[in-house]
């Protein structure tokens, strides 16, 4: 196998932004997004379902679960259900066009112009989703507010120093009040 080959080979296994569109709806093992034909160990193959899981004052999270392929019932038998943890953000999913999922994710810890490009690029799901849009508005206004605190000079921090004293443990040396700079 010559050079082309590996990089082409490499290049099969990861998911193309510029084929992609977004999954919208998938909430619940009910109502999720199904890949028909999924790796499950070295030979056999799968099914694999994906939503996003919300649940009020924890988040969303990231689900995905197999059905078992060793099984030969009339009806498919899925595995334990896989969660990521909870995040206060948004979790958006998408998919490209050989089938890959891929999860596109904003919290309050995104920079304002990031945070602006996800609800751009998602903008379909703000639409859809109740949850999705008022949670953004929220981190949105709550961004916006910070950065121009920050611009204003008017966010400061308290630094503490401190040093390992045998015997004692951390001890206080000393604290000062940082100005945040934009």
């Amino acid at each position: 196998m010559d050079s082309d080959e590996v990089a082409q080979r490499g290049q099969e296994k990861t998911f193309d932004k510029s084929t992609a569109w977004p999954l919208i709806g998938h909430t619940s093992q009910e109502t999720a997004f199904v890949q028909p034909d999924y790796p499950y160990g070295r030979r056999l193959r799968c099914q694999r379902r994906v939503w996003v899981e919300t649940k009020k004052g924890h988040g969303q999270r990231f689900v995905t679960q197999t059905s078992n392929p060793k099984w030969h019932g009339a009806t498919v038998k899925w595995n334990t259900p896989h969660a990521s943890t909870y995040t206060e953000g948004l979790i958006a999913l998408w998919i490209d066009d050989k089938g890959y999922i891929a999860t596109d994710r904003v919290s309050a810890w995104t920079d304002l112009e990031a945070m602006k490009a996800w609800g751009e690029r998602n903008a379909q799901l703000l639409q859809a989703d109740d949850y999705a849009q008022q949670t953004y508005a929220i981190m949105l206004a709550a961004k916006e507010a910070y950065q121009k605190k920050l611009e204003a000079g008017e966010v400061k921090f308290r630094v503490e120093t401190s040093e390992y004293v045998p015997d004692v443990g951390l001890v206080k040396t000393s604290e000062k009040i940082v100005t945040a700079r934009a």
